[in-house]
C-alpha cells in the first residue's frame, strides 16, 4: 500500500533538477528538501531515479519505506502539484504472517511526513490518500 501526499509549490527547484534518464519526471527537488530538514529521527539518502519519478529508502523505527516524489509541468500560476508517497517495505515471510501492514493514516513514518510537509508555508492545497 502506497500512502500518498499531494500538494502545490513554487518554492522548490524543480527546473534545476538533476535529468531522470529514463522518463522526464521531475521530483528530485522534493527529497532534497526533505534530506536538509531531517533533524536526526531519519537519515535520507540522496534520490534515485526510476521510471515514474524519484525516491530514497530508509529507516523508520526499524522498519524500512520507500519515499516517492513526483512532478510534472507548473500550472499557469508557476505551482507544480507534487506526489509524494510513502511505501512500508515487507518482506515475503511478513506478508505470509501478516505482519508489519502499513496502517496508511496511522503509520508513523506516514504522519511523520505528512507533518513535516505541513509545518512548510509554501506548501499549499493538500490533499491525502492514506
Amino acid at each position: 500500500m502506497h500512502a500518498v501526499i499531494w500538494f502545490k509549490t513554487s518554492s522548490l527547484d524543480v527546473e534545476n533538477e538533476p535529468e531522470n534518464p529514463i522518463n522526464p519526471i521531475m521530483g528530485a527537488s522534493l527529497l532534497t528538501w526533505i534530506q536538509g530538514k531531517e533533524i536526526g529521527k531519519v537519515s535520507v539518502p540522496d534520490p534515485d531515479y526510476e521510471d515514474w519519478g524519484w525516491y530514497a529508502n530508509i529507516d523508520f523505527n526499524g522498519c524500512s519505506y520507500m519515499l516517492g516524489a513526483s512532478t510534472e509541468e507548473a500550472d499557469e500560476y508557476g505551482q507544480y502539484q507534487f506526489c509524494f508517497q510513502v511505501k512500508k517495505h515487507r518482506t515475503l515471510k511478513d506478508k505470509i504472517l501478516q505482519r508489519k501492514k502499513s496502517t496508511g493514516d496511522t503509520d508513523p513514518c506516514y504522519q511523520y511526513f505528512k507533518q513535516l510537509l505541513k509545518s512548510e508555508p509554501s506548501f499549499v492545497e493538500f490533499e491525502y490518500e492514506p
